[in-house]
């Protein structure tokens, strides 16, 4: 517990930070949250692993918890939670704040667009690329095959409501050392990472992955 909210006081004034440079919206640090505009707010979960690297952040739309988590990478343990929380940012926390204000900065995406996820209006945040490989590559690729018709009926099965529904997307590797994890409202689903698996995306010679966070918002007609 002492561990915790230790971990809750060096994180959440960075995440307050990080927050406040999308559009300069005040997001201050109240208990163990975030508090941001209207009823939106950030929480970090628990620890659920050995690493002190890692986070687990819950973004807090109104009543519902598209979660998420990020393994950080840096020099020391503060270089590596800041870089965690500046991804976790970019990708994840990008999509509510275009939630919020419709300036039309990230993809969003209708149930009739080509490019989304059938029967629903969606949000993608930006794709972030690591490793010591080529991720242009694999960012490319992403660019080329949309993920979210890809992956599309596999998800369909883990989604427990008609709104507000997080997908976190991160593969990547070698051939025969790949990462394939999709996760639905904080969630592994099986069937999403092997399909994800059995997809051509390209295998660099170095190691590469990509991160990607899809904001399901609500089904729609199309």
């Amino acid at each position: 517990m002492i561990e915790d909210d230790t971990r809750r006081q060096q994180v959440l004034p960075m995440i307050a930070g990080r927050m406040a440079r999308f559009d300069g919206m005040r997001w201050d640090v109240t208990g163990d949250l975030v508090k941001g505009p209207g009823s939106v707010g950030i929480r970090l979960a628990p620890n659920h692993t050995p690493s002190p690297t890692h986070l687990d952040i819950d973004l807090v739309l109104d009543v519902d918890r598209p979660g998420d988590c990020v393994q950080c990478f840096g020099a020391t343990t503060e270089q590596a939670l800041r870089q965690g929380v500046d991804t976790w940012a970019t990708v994840t926390a990008s999509t509510a704040i275009e939630l919020l204000t419709h300036q039309g900065r990230y993809a969003d995406l209708r149930a009739g667009d080509a490019d989304g996820f059938p029967d629903w209006h969606a949000i993608q945040g930006p794709i972030v690329g690591f490793g010591r490989g080529d991720v242009s590559v694999l960012q490319q690729w992403i660019l080329a095959n949309p993920l979210m018709p890809a992956l599309a009926e596999p998800i369909r099965a883990d989604l427990r409501r008609d709104h507000l529904m997080g997908v976190k997307v991160l593969f990547g590797g070698t051939a025969g050392d790949e990462t394939c994890e999709v996760r639905v409202d904080g969630r592994v689903s099986e069937a999403a990472g092997a399909r994800l698996s059995g997809l051509p995306w390209p295998r660099p010679a170095r190691a590469a992955f990509a991160r990607a966070f899809f904001l399901l918002v609500h089904r729609e007609e199309k």
